[in-house]
């Protein structure tokens, strides 16, 4: 019986997701090169990586509503590309366009260049985008 209540404890705790990070869309945009970590709690950076100054990462999240550190995917970084800087790198900003009229066709939403995560600011820049943080 212990065993049963041991075994559908465990199962239910692992469907259940983690709390704290929120999940987040758009770029963090570089406006000063930062260490990137692996992990934020114990400051691991495999490879001494870094975002690079004026370059726009995915956003995959923030550790919690209003936390201090987003987590961002950088293509090639070892051991994982998704990585953790703090908000102070950079703005979190999401893609924007004007307000549609009912009356008109919907347009394209803005999409980041294929095959490549990390962009070049310019790039991120030609499409209206709205600053979250």
């Amino acid at each position: 019986m212990l065993k049963r209540s041991c075994l559908l404890a465990m199962t239910l705790c692992s469907a259940i997701p983690a709390f704290g990070q929120e999940p987040l869309e758009g770029w963090l945009v570089a406006t000063k090169a930062c260490e990137a970590y692996q992990s934020k709690n114990q400051l691991t950076n495999p490879g001494d990586v870094r975002v690079v100054e004026n370059f726009a990462y995915s956003m995959i999240g923030i550790n919690k509503l209003g936390g201090e550190w987003f987590q961002i995917r950088i293509p090639g970084a070892p051991v994982t590309e998704s990585r953790w800087v703090h908000i102070r790198c950079g703005p979190h900003v999401v893609a924007s366009g004007p307000v549609p009229n009912p009356d008109d066709e919907p347009q394209e939403p803005f999409k980041a260049q294929a095959g490549t995560e990390a962009t070049d600011l310019k790039q991120v820049f030609s499409a209206t985008v709205e600053y979250v943080c």
